[in-house]
């Protein structure tokens, strides 16, 4: 195997475990594909996987993140002592984009490297278990922050903050409490690092985000009772709850709420109504007032998708748009070329989306620049991204394999410049807990636990028949 993934036997090779946290520098992160290569290979379903699969899948074609970990950066100054999450996405990474297999035909991996070490992930993981996709992308974000965690330490809410995970998807939220008698304002934060939503009646993923915000009534017909206490008037009283969005983070991650708890039937149930979900997504009606924020323009880059009746059975699998800006499905071992309309009508379980340009009213806010690397000019909009109706007049018609993506380097490409403005952030307004605590919320049907396979040699590989 290549050098990088080797263990450094020599002295003094890496850091001491006892040295003290050193925040992650912004400046290394690549937040657009800075090369174009073609879709890398499947992934081998290892006895009920598919829901690692399909968040691998999604991760791997995370641009800042899988970049970053190709610079090798990560592993030459790990502090940690045996199992590392982010070494092990660092070798996925490699082997996905930077080996002569990766560009097999019909070639896929075994991420063993993953399922050998579930257990040390999180320990409420089982291999041979079909586990929730949401839960897992979760244990996996805390797995590599604890991969930056000196040995036998833990990271404080500020060091997390300053980290790599939350320097790509972290977040804000704000919740603000108003009084009805004399609208005095309070507010908390809290952090975030996937935004999860309520389905209930909605029929886009914009109809969730406005119920996310909705405001809430504290005390109601009985403020003396069940009312806010009000540090201005010093008494209960009838107020309003609102939770915004105060930061957006570059990568967006909109996790659907499918599985809930039916009362009446006392066991989970799916809720399988379609939601559609744009290309294109606006976050700043979502955003809190106080950031004067105009423009939040994201663009979609993954759908994860759970099919299935019932939430203790079905599969995942993933849609990605590959650093070509060509979209494909990651169905376990299957990979294949599609088109935007497919991606559009599925199922969303989980929705990736990138930050492509921020607009603020810079009136009541000081603006401070984001990093070069960070800070896109231009926004292409391509073919792809346009909605249906225009996509079904203007779109080559494209066979579904590799060679179609030739024919996509010589189509036109729309730019759209953008605003240099940005928001500002208050990094003193942090609320101190703890983040990346998921909650259960999805169990599967039990499997043997057949481990052959799973903890096979680091470099097995299967090229499946035509």
């Amino acid at each position: 195997m290549t050098k990088i993934f080797k263990k450094q036997n020599q002295k003094n090779t890496k850091p001491s475990p006892t040295s003290r946290f050193t925040p992650f520098d912004r400046s290394k992160l690549q937040f657009s594909w800075s090369f174009k290569r073609k879709i890398g290979p499947g992934f081998i379903n290892m006895f009920n996987t598919c829901f690692l699969n399909s968040v691998l899948a999604c991760l791997t074609y995370t641009a800042p993140l899988s970049q970053y970990l190709l610079t090798n950066d990560h592993k030459e100054n790990c502090l940690k002592e045996g199992f590392c999450a982010l070494c092990a996405m660092t070798e996925h990474v490699y082997k996905c984009f930077k080996t002569f297999k990766s560009l097999t035909p019909l070639a896929a991996i075994s991420l063993n490297y993953f399922t050998s070490n579930l257990k040390r992930i999180s320990s409420r993981l089982t291999l041979g278990r079909q586990e929730d996709a949401h839960e897992f992308f979760m244990f996996l974000l805390d797995a590599f922050q604890s991969s930056y965690t000196p040995a036998k330490s833990k990271l404080t809410p500020e060091q997390e903050e300053n980290g790599l995970v939350h320097h790509i998807f972290g977040g804000k939220l704000q919740s603000q409490v108003t009084c009805d008698n004399c609208n005095a304002k309070s507010n908390s934060y809290d952090r975030y690092l996937d935004l999860s939503v309520q389905l209930n009646d909605a029929e886009s993923i914009e109809d969730a985000l406005k119920s996310y915000i909705q405001t809430d009534v504290i005390g109601g017909d009985n403020p003396s009772e069940n009312g806010y206490n009000c540090e201005q008037c010093k008494q209960k009283v009838k107020a309003y709850k609102q939770m915004t969005i105060s930061e957006i983070p570059n990568n967006l991650i909109i996790h659907l709420k499918r599985f809930e708890y039916d009362f009446h039937a006392d066991s989970m149930v799916k809720l399988k109504q379609r939601i559609r979900y744009p290309t294109i997504l606006n976050m700043a009606p979502y955003m809190s007032e106080e950031k004067h924020v105009e423009k939040a323009i994201y663009r979609l880059y993954a759908v994860l998708v759970h099919q299935g009746s019932t939430c203790d059975s079905g599969h995942y699998y993933a849609y990605v748009r590959n650093s070509g800006g060509s979209w494909y499905l990651i169905n376990d071992e299957e990979v294949c070329h599609v088109g935007v309309k497919e991606v559009m009508k599925q199922q969303a379980y989980m929705l990736f989306y990138e930050q492509k340009e921020m607009v603020a009213n810079n009136k009541d806010v000081t603006n401070r620049k984001m990093n070069k690397k960070h800070q896109e000019q231009k926004l292409a909009l391509t073919e792809l991204d346009l909605p249906d109706e225009l996509h079904a007049k203007k779109c080559l018609k494209r066979s579904r394999d590799d060679s179609s993506e030739d024919e996509a380097k010589t189509k036109k490409v729309k730019f759209v410049e953008f605003d240099d403005t940005v928001v500002a952030t208050d990094p003193d307004a942090w609320v101190v807990r703890a983040a990346g605590v998921p909650h259960r919320s999805l169990y599967g049907n039990q499997s043997p636990r057949t481990y052959s396979n799973a903890v096979g040699h680091v470099s097995q590989w299967t090229v499946r028949d035509c």
